[in-house]
């Protein structure tokens, strides 16, 4: 943010903006590797051929929810600028700007939630769920306040209308309700991917990009920005109940090998107080459900 400012103070220009950005991102990452290796998390020397091809292997299959993600992103975009000209994409990236600012709790709780799910840590998913639904609710409910205030302040020379002002506010509060049913996907999807099942991630995430195509195109020319609105709410939401019905299933399943194994372990030639060296063994919450809390 700042280098975005500081380079539209010296220059209006889409080349200095970029530039300002990169630098500051660059910076950015420079600080946060040095931290790495101070606290000894980004080793300098040989990597193993064999580590290589592990990370690559247990790491490819998010590319469908990586890509994917990015598209759907993306591409409501080009199909409003291809339909509705380029006047509406600025209609409609002012109000979506403003609504992704909602995602930065339930990205922080979907982070946190990620690391319990791979520890096998005491978590409730439908409490973290709900967590991450009030929380939208109540930035989305201060982003819609100050962004019907601000948006003809800030952007005021650029909606040269009113109507324009008025409708990119409906927007902005059509896209607010879209992050709403969006969010749980932020900490389902984590979740995925912290147990392991990055498979399912990527399958749901290239599906869902695929079905926000089609929204976008089936939509936008006959309704314009409003119909990339409403197959963006149709997508968040469609992407949600996938990553929630499949974390589900799946801690339901591992839920299951964990009391299999214990009964096994129990019934074994050692007698019930047998240890067993088996991760599926460790402290688990899933005995009386997270997918049920």
């Amino acid at each position: 943010m700042a280098g975005l400012i500081g380079a539209g103070l010296f220059a209006r220009t889409p080349a200095s903006l970029i530039s300002g950005d990169l630098l500051f991102e660059a910076l950015v990452m420079a600080v946060s590797v040095g931290w790495l290796v101070r606290d000894g998390l980004f080793a300098f020397g040989a990597t193993a051929v064999e580590d290589v091809r592990d990370l690559v292997r247990r790491g490819w299959p998010t590319m469908g929810v990586g890509v994917g993600i990015l598209l759907i992103f993306r591409a409501d975009r080009y199909v409003i600028g291809a339909f509705a000209g380029a006047s509406a994409v600025t209609l409609y990236s002012t109000a979506a700007t403003l609504a992704e600012a909602t995602r930065t709790i339930p990205h922080a709780l979907g982070q946190v939630f990620m690391r319990h799910i791979a520890e096998r840590s005491p978590v409730s998913l439908r409490r973290t769920l709900r967590a991450a639904v009030l929380a939208t609710l109540g930035t989305g409910a201060l982003v819609a306040v100050v962004g019907w205030v601000a948006m003809p302040v800030v952007f005021g020379h650029q909606l040269h209308h009113a109507a324009e002002v008025h409708d990119a506010r409906d927007y902005l509060l059509l896209l607010l309700g879209a992050e709403v049913l969006f969010c749980p996907f932020f900490v389902a999807s984590r979740g995925l991917v912290g147990g392991g099942w990055t498979r399912d991630t990527g399958v749901i995430g290239g599906v869902g990009c695929v079905a926000a195509v089609a929204s976008y195109l089936a939509l936008v020319p006959g309704l314009g920005v409003t119909g990339a609105c409403i197959a963006s709410a149709a997508t968040y939401l469609g992407l949600s109940l996938a990553t929630v019905g499949r974390l589900e299933r799946r801690l339901a399943e591992r839920a299951r090998e964990v009391a299999s194994r214990h009964d096994q372990a129990g019934s074994g030639h050692d007698g019930p107080h047998a240890v067993v060296d088996d991760p599926l063994l460790a402290p688990s919450p899933f005995g009386d459900g997270p997918v049920n809390a």
